[in-house]
């Protein structure tokens, strides 16, 4: 399921993303 894998790891770039914004604020 590659739409499966694609949303997981669009999911975890997200979080990712928001963890750094958050430190770096």
């Amino acid at each position: 399921m590659p739409f499966f894998h694609r949303q997981l790891t669009s999911v975890a770039l997200a979080s990712r993303f928001r963890s750094r914004v958050k430190e770096f604020l």
